[in-house]
């Protein structure tokens, strides 16, 4: 019994109390503005979509590793798991031209937007780590797919 008391006093730490959470001249939380709040909600929602893709899936699934792992094609190494990156423009500045382009638009248009954005033929995305991933969208690196390995 002391055990289950000793869990249950451990876990109640855990809380916290709202009333140390503030909300007005000297804010502790921050309400983003209109545009940061949507594509914030709509590249959340959309990341979950494509990562339920049967496709994307099936391609995360070559670079797994025995122990649960994955190998990032980019740089070889073992992560403990693969990010989809945007080849040639990132999700953040696909999602500024969609919010520019559609100012009026709710939630659900602009997640249909992104989408549509996303399938258009010719749209690439890599596999790989978070710091590739990071390399690959901020430095506009495109990765050669036409390099042919030797046997």
């Amino acid at each position: 019994m002391l055990l289950y008391q000793r869990h249950v006093i451990y876990k109640m730490s855990l809380y916290i109390d709202s009333s140390n959470i503030t909300y007005g001249y000297s804010l502790r939380i921050t309400i983003p503005d209109r545009k940061q709040l949507l594509k914030s909600a709509v590249r959340e929602i959309v990341q979950k979509i494509l990562l339920r893709n049967p496709k994307i899936a099936a391609a995360k699934l070559l670079h797994k590793r025995p122990d649960g792992r994955y190998d990032c094609p980019i740089c070889i190494e073992p992560v403990s798991r693969l990010t989809n990156a945007h080849v040639e423009k990132s999700h953040s500045q696909i999602l500024d031209e969609l919010i520019n382009a559609h100012p009026d638009a709710d939630l659900h248009k602009m997640v249909e937007l992104d989408i549509r954005e996303h399938i258009k033929p010719g749209v690439k995305y890599v596999q790989c780590c978070a710091k590739c991933n990071k390399d690959i969208e901020s430095s506009n690196v495109v990765p050669r797919w036409d390099i042919e390995e030797d046997d």
